[in-house]
């Protein structure tokens, strides 16, 4: 029998509690995600939250759906240390995780509780492991807003209660036309592209599809039997979704980067928007234009934030949706595969110094002045943590 498979989320407040819930849970309630996992018997689903959450979760029907099918276990979440940001106390919470799962030498899926999973993630995971793969990746980059959430509803796909079952090509039709602004800003033949730091490029397919390049790549599976060593560094420093993979997993033989599992990031523009979306002063000048989108994307993807695993995984196009499969399509993919092989090696110093005056140009001194500035003080305080930390990861 396969070995078992523990998810894990973290999440604290109503809001992700309530994401978690009618959202997350409720699509990986669908016949072909943790419905058909083998072994029910000993999976687990460890959710790392605050006592109040938990306790909010026990008479939920979902919940009550979930813990028929396979256990459900809480996992304290750490009270938030002073000065900490949310995403440091919920990297802390994925390190708690992420160490259950290795002690008990089980594979880990990590989920977020603001995702809409299509039906099927399990199943293909579940396949890829049987078949020797190690990691299961999933493209993730922060798609929707909350008008894809409403739609879901108008829709019928979500009904209280009951799990939300979705196809890949449905799920990305009715985020299409809520497209988050964090991504929409990604768009390379949009006026507004914000070349800085591109986690995605995509391009518009015809029909309701994408072609996209990412670098945001979720962690399905994670097969923690073979670990002789965990280094859980990332986690007590950036986010899962940095270089722990590739710090622990650096085989790319026993990755596998799934091109058909879909899964939405959701986030209201309420919440974290970059509305109204700018166009670049550089956008006026085409040939200049055409130079420092594709420098921009060299700097990034040769960067400190970019592993050997997440670079090459951002050379696999990707296609999104229903598209049609025409001379249209085939044209779009003939440049954007043209546009990427020119990105796809570090640039100069000199360039790169170029780039930083540009920018100067492009958002004022001021911004960049205060960017500069949060990027030291950022700095001084991983410096001032890795002083007062002990290599145990314990706090002193």
């Amino acid at each position: 029998m396969m070995r078992p498979i523990d998810f894990g989320v973290v999440f604290w407040g109503p809001e992700f509690r309530d994401y978690f819930l009618e959202f997350c849970l409720a699509s990986l309630m669908s016949p072909n995600n943790i419905p058909a996992l083998e072994n029910r018997e000993d999976s687990r689903f460890l959710i790392c939250t605050t006592r109040e959450d938990w306790e909010c979760l026990q008479t939920h029907a979902l919940f009550r759906m979930l813990t028929r099918t396979i256990q459900a276990v809480w996992l304290e979440l750490p009270a938030a240390r002073a000065e900490e940001t949310k995403i440091q106390r919920m990297s802390r919470g994925h390190k708690l995780i992420a160490e259950t799962i290795h002690a008990g030498k089980a594979y880990g899926s990590f989920v977020y509780p603001d995702t809409v999973f299509a039906d099927g993630i399990v199943a293909e995971a579940q396949d890829r492991a049987k078949s020797g793969k190690k990691v299961v990746l999933a493209n993730c980059p922060r798609f929707a807003n909350e008008g894809f959430l409403a739609s879901l509803t108008t829709q019928g796909m979500k009904r209280p209660g009951e799990p939300i079952t979705i196809q890949s090509d449905e799920l990305i039709a009715m985020a299409l036309p809520h497209i988050h602004s964090e991504t929409s800003r990604y768009e390379w033949d949009a006026a507004f592209f914000y070349s800085r730091s591109p986690v995605v490029v995509w391009w518009r397919l015809p029909g309701s599809g994408v072609l996209m390049y990412s670098t945001c790549w979720a962690p399905i599976l994670v097969d923690y039997a073979g670990l002789a060593m965990h280094d859980t560094t990332t986690l007590e420093q950036w986010t899962i979704d940095g270089d722990y993979i590739y710090r622990n997993l650096p085989d790319r033989n026993d990755v596998y980067a799934s091109t058909t599992m879909t899964l939405i990031s959701f986030t209201p523009e309420t919440r974290l928007s970059y509305l109204p979306l700018k166009r670049l002063r550089t956008d006026y000048v085409p040939l200049a234009n055409r130079w420092f989108k594709e420098m921009n994307l060299r700097s990034f993807l040769f960067s400190k934030t970019m592993d050997p695993l997440k670079r090459e995984l951002f050379s696999k196009p990707l296609r999104l949706g229903a598209f049609v499969d025409s001379k249209e399509s085939k044209q779009v993919e003939e440049r954007a595969s043209t546009i990427m092989s020119r990105c796809l090696f570090p640039i100069e110093p000199r360039t790169q110094s170029a780039l930083n005056l540009l920018w100067i140009f492009n958002d004022g001194l001021l911004k960049n002045l205060l960017l500069w500035l949060k990027q030291r003080v950022r700095r001084l305080r991983s410096l001032l943590t890795s002083v007062q930390t002990p290599r145990s990861g314990a706090p002193v």
